[in-house]
């Protein structure tokens, strides 16, 4: 192919002194061009992956939490979460930024008298590749890029002493989608917050007395009694 693009230029050589033809690099850099075009060369240069260097090979999602992933006001009210996403690259196998948008689901779990849950969708969120950027984090680690994403519920939404689902979606441009392990949770209640009256479909729990009331470590803990 090289050859063929120099056999090309080749008349160029040596004339660019009397004007009839480019010179020598000149000529060199148009064959580098007619490589570019003929190779279809694009950002990192690799199948899957756009300009931006972010790729679309994306084979799985890991996600990780915090202990205590939860967001307060200035009340102390929990009004959402953050987690560390990794979309997880075919080519690496570690994680990479992706092109396409990411999807949040967050699910409210009602047991059923049978067992198992009835599942109650509560809010999703959606980041296509632009808003995304903006939870990317600066430093790679050993599993490789990440997400650090903050989540915010709806002001109206009240999770506190609910049990709760929440899923991460991925959608390459393939169409085809990547769905992450669904990741199940106690909504703690802070202190001086009261206890909702129905907290994952058990009755209301009676006054404490001082004798059994819960340490203050117990109440904050991720995970009610």
């Amino acid at each position: 192919m090289i050859r063929s693009l120099v056999h090309v230029f080749r008349p160029s050589f040596g004339g660019g002194a009397n004007g009839r033809g480019l010179s020598a690099p000149a000529t060199w850099a148009a064959v580098l061009v007619g490589l570019t075009v003929l190779c279809g060369c694009e950002g990192a240069g690799w199948p899957g992956w756009n300009a931006l260097g972010a790729a679309d090979d994306v084979v799985a999602i890991r996600q990780f939490y915090n202990p205590l992933p939860w967001l307060r006001d200035a009340d102390g009210r929990i009004m959402g979460m953050y987690t560390r996403v990794y979309l997880v690259s075919s080519r690496t196998a570690k994680g990479a930024f992706g092109s396409g948008p990411i999807t949040v689901t967050t699910t409210r779990l009602r047991p059923r008298a049978e067992g198992g849950y009835d599942r109650e969708p509560l809010h999703d969120w959606t980041f296509d590749e632009q808003a995304a950027r903006g939870f990317r984090v600066v430093k790679t680690s050993k599993l490789g890029d990440s997400y650090g994403f903050v989540l915010r519920w709806p002001p109206d939404l009240d999770l506190m002493g609910r049990r709760i689902e929440v899923t991460f979606h991925y959608r390459r441009a393939d169409g085809r989608m990547i769905d992450g392990p669904a990741r199940q949770m106690w909504v703690p209640v802070p202190p001086g917050f009261p206890m909702p009256a129905e907290r994952a479909g058990a009755p209301a729990p009676e006054p404490a007395s001082a004798a059994s009331r819960p340490s203050p470590a117990t109440q904050r803990g991720t995970r009610p009694p």
